[in-house]
């Protein structure tokens, strides 16, 4: 009987003492659950200031970069009127530009022509030099140098592709080029496309003889 009632006390020993034990290691799971949790709040929290952090200072720069492009737009817009103002300005330089270039064509290539055809050592006179020079050549065709110079001028036409058109063209321009310095006069209404081509024939021939 002592021995039953031992054994029992025994087994209700180890029930309470199983039961400790369990409870002791529920709190210790709940303990290390908290703990767990407690430490990935924190890492949350963490990044969200960090996210919050980098929020704020693109924001800023959205800010800032909204300042910066309404200063440049005020800035292009002062520039644009101040353009505007002095598109008419331009306009007439360029015009002038264009004006003083035939001028600059015309004299270039009289004078480079007559140094390429007559004899070598002849004085060019100021006056219509091409006019003169066309003459010299039909004048003299029979005498060595006129031969010689007419051969250079034939190469020189072959080469550009000279025609009558060039020489009419030619004229033109010597006469647009002695009004540039006392007329309002506009090289690119003065010229049609087709003229201009030849003009630009002209220049080639020019840059070529000087």
């Amino acid at each position: 009987m002592e021995t039953l009632r031992k054994f029992t006390t025994d087994i209700h020993e180890g029930m309470v003492n199983g039961n400790k034990k369990t409870e002791d290691v529920i709190k210790r799971n709940k303990r290390k659950n908290y703990e767990g949790m407690e430490e990935e709040l924190h890492t949350i929290n963490n990044c969200f200031i960090k996210h919050k952090k980098m929020a704020k200072e693109m924001e800023n720069e959205v800010d800032k970069s909204d300042k910066i492009w309404d200063e440049d737009r005020k800035r292009i817009d002062r520039l644009e009127k101040i353009v505007e103002k002095l598109q008419p300005q331009v306009d007439e330089l360029m015009k002038k530009n264009d004006n003083l270039e035939i001028a600059r064509i015309t004299n270039n290539f009289g004078y480079g022509l007559a140094a390429h055809i007559y004899p070598p050592r002849t004085k060019v006179m100021f006056g219509p030099i091409f006019a003169n020079l066309m003459l010299w050549l039909d004048e003299s065709k029979d005498r060595p140098e006129g031969r010689e110079g007419n051969r250079k001028w034939r190469e020189l036409k072959k080469e550009f592709i000279w025609s009558d058109e060039h020489e009419k063209v030619f004229y033109k321009m010597l006469k647009f080029s002695k009004t540039v310095d006392h007329q309002k006069v506009d090289f690119q209404s003065a010229f049609t496309d087709r003229e201009k081509r030849y003009v630009d024939v002209i220049r080639r021939m020019s840059e070529q003889l000087n």
